[in-house]
């Protein structure tokens, strides 16, 4: 059974299609082993640690579950998202509140997938996260959130008409994003979350309107390189290339063993080449897994892996 089926077959539970007598299925008496069991949770329930009786996955459809067990301790879980669980092992879970939730989020700080924003005030300067998520590992924005993590909360609409002009008006391809609205302290913060992109890169437009992509290096959205660009536009090429191994690449191989990093300008001047047969070269080898980017001193450089 395919991960899509299961989600529109526990979406189906969730609405009460199927059964309108239980909103716990662990307690409805026609309940068997090898089925999928809805529970509906009030936000501050708590489920006491229990152990497996069998392999089972955790599944939420909607709001934000903190579990702990052998194998997650710890662990946040929002909508859409999934734990494997093995037979034996313990676990207890419990239905976080907006507070609860929020507290979390902002204790983990900023970082790859994270950053908090005070306010929105100019759609493009957002665009920017939006394409760095977007190219990166995606992400999640904490709007109403200080960058020492107090909670401010947001004023107004404003800040949800400036998300949306950023991800359809100023990012290249349009950015798909989700939004939620929480309420802690007495205020209001919107989170939105940004998956990663199947269609890189992803450009958000300058004050010119000259389309620039981003990635995301720990909590910093950094301007991609050509060789970034070089990559993802080499990611339509055929799973089975081949590389043609000339004295090119073998250069290459030899100069990244004898230093320990090389910049592109460093191995177009050592090698002698064009900087975009430089560019095509290394977006290749970091294609094949053989060397791999570095980011030191706000500089991007190469090493074998």
């Amino acid at each position: 059974m395919s991960l899509k089926t299961i989600i529109h077959m526990i979406e189906l539970m969730s609405k009460d299609s199927l059964c309108i007598q239980q909103k716990d299925c662990a307690g409805c008496p026609k309940a068997t082993e090898g089925i999928l069991i809805h529970r509906h949770m009030l936000r501050g329930q708590h489920i006491p640690k229990d152990k497996c009786t069998q392999n089972c996955m955790l599944f939420i459809i909607k709001g934000e579950l903190l579990v702990n067990s052998d194998e997650y301790p710890g662990t946040t879980l929002h909508d859409k998202q999934f734990i494997l669980q093995a037979i034996g092992s313990k676990h207890e879970a419990l239905a976080l509140t907006d507070t609860e939730y929020i507290h979390i989020l902002i204790a983990e700080g900023k970082h790859q997938q994270q950053d908090f924003k005070f306010e929105i005030s100019d759609a493009r300067k957002i665009a920017r996260t939006l394409s760095a998520f977007s190219n990166t590992d995606g992400g999640r924005l904490l709007i109403g959130v200080k960058d020492n993590g107090k909670i401010a909360g947001v004023r107004s609409d404003e800040e949800k008409y400036m998300i949306e002009a950023a991800a359809q008006l100023y990012c290249l391809p349009e950015v798909h994003y989700s939004m939620q609205t929480f309420h802690a302290e007495g205020r209001s913060i919107l989170v939105v979350q940004i998956d990663e992109s199947a269609q890189k890169p992803v450009y958000a437009k300058d004050e010119t309107g000259k389309p620039l992509a981003y990635i995301r290096i720990k909590d910093e959205n950094i301007l991609a390189t050509p060789v970034h660009l070089r990559v993802w536009e080499q990611s339509d090429n055929p799973v089975g290339e081949l590389i043609q191994y000339t004295e090119r690449e073998q250069l290459l191989l030899d100069l990244l063993e004898a230093n320990t990093s090389l910049s592109l300008n460093r191995y177009c001047r050592l090698a002698n080449i064009p900087r975009r047969a430089a560019e095509h070269l290394l977006a290749k080898f970091i294609r094949f897994d053989i060397i791999e980017p570095i980011f030191e001193n706000h500089k991007f450089y190469f090493r074998l892996k």
